[in-house]
């Protein structure tokens, strides 16, 4: 399976702890997958000189077309195509510490929304 299968693939049906990158520049972690809707992080923060992390504490909950459709390329020819990739569940640690911890990342009042 080339890339772009494999992008449209995990497009199709997202899983927490999917990575997306460009070049292995981070874009964002799902943490959360419900219906049509996904908490993502597309928030970094330094650990260190050498490290970085997830800023979860920056997670937001976005409709899973309109955050694909944010991936993919604008122009007519490649609509179809993502601009970045994704690493499959690349992150599982930060999604099982975000689900242990959500309620101090203020993931705590999203029924008022409507999304829980």
């Amino acid at each position: 399976m080339d890339r772009h299968e494999r992008n449209a693939q995990r497009s199709a049906n997202p899983q927490a702890g999917d990575m997306w990158h460009e070049m292995f520049t981070p874009i964002c972690v799902i943490l959360e997958v419900r219906n049509n809707w996904l908490t993502v992080c597309r928030k970094t923060k330094c650990v260190d000189i050498d490290h970085w992390s997830w800023d979860v504490e920056k997670a937001e909950d976005i409709r899973a077309d309109e955050f694909f459709t944010s991936l993919r390329y604008k122009s007519d020819g490649l609509r179809d195509k993502f601009w970045c990739d994704c690493y499959e569940n690349r992150d599982k640690y930060t999604v099982a510490w975000w689900q242990e911890n959500k309620e101090m990342c203020g993931q705590d009042d999203r029924w008022l929304l409507g999304l829980a």
